[in-house]
């Protein structure tokens, strides 16, 4: 039996983790490791941010998730990948220490380098979770009760979407 572990509860993640349990079968143990047991699907934040879906709309448990596609989840901080001896040390979470693994799969996403851009984090209001949409739906709530125009005049700050 070998022991696959998947890092990364995104999209990638996610995908690698159910493929390779439809794929190998109950032989093998595919265990999906992310920082958060929340799945956030993050194309919909825009549509949360306007008022047209809820949180429970675009999230979803892992852990529960996970049960039904016969896959084993761990909630942790990856503190150290060790390639050569086969184990990841995990700082935080459902484990703290060692945990060894047969088979690796980096599925831990992008990070933009919006840093780069003078100015970005100051002027924009950033859309890269469900915290960062109540903010903007709050606005537009504002918005909708004051004349169009005069709103517009009020907030002209772009809006940064990130997933």
């Amino acid at each position: 039996m070998a022991k696959v572990l998947v890092v990364g509860g995104g999209f990638a993640g996610v995908v690698a983790a159910e493929s390779l349990a439809q794929t190998l079968g109950s032989d093998h143990q595919i265990t999906l490791a992310a920082r958060s047991h929340e799945f956030v699907f993050y194309p919909a934040l825009v549509r949360l941010a306007f008022g047209k879906a809820e949180p429970d709309d675009i999230t979803f448990d892992l852990r529960e998730a996970m049960l039904d596609r016969k896959v084993r989840f761990i909630e942790g901080e990856v503190a150290r990948i060790h390639l050569d001896e086969g184990y990841i040390t995990f700082a935080g979470g459902d484990v703290v220490g060692e945990m060894a693994y047969d088979f690796l799969v980096l599925a831990l996403g992008r990070r933009l380098a919006t840093e780069r851009i003078s100015g970005f984090f100051e002027h924009c209001q950033h859309l890269r979770r469900q915290s960062s949409a109540k903010p903007v739906r709050a606005k537009g709530a504002q918005c909708d009760a004051d004349e169009a125009s005069e709103c517009a005049q009020k907030e002209k700050r772009p809006v940064h979407v990130s997933g």
